[in-house]
């Protein structure tokens, strides 16, 4: 199984997109050169935060909780 199969099936197992987005994804990925986590999160179809947790599942690492990371606000020097 290839890597963008592979991580459809987890896309799919997470409920996340339907099998008819994901054939339409592949293809568009197939035109495009864009990788599938791109493609469905600029598309709308998957959310940044879904889409986070469905690659950490499949790179079986640890999502790293938002606590981690500072605050977006920018300060002036």
């Amino acid at each position: 199984m290839g890597e963008i199969a592979a991580f459809s099936e987890v896309l799919l197992r997470r409920g996340l997109v339907e099998p008819e987005a994901i054939t339409a994804a592949r293809r568009l990925t197939e035109e495009s050169g864009e990788r599938l986590h791109v493609l469905l999160t600029r598309q709308g179809l998957v959310d940044e935060r879904d889409m986070a947790a469905a690659l950490a599942d499949y790179l079986n690492l640890p999502l790293a909780p938002s606590t981690s990371f500072p605050d977006n606000a920018i300060t002036a020097g």
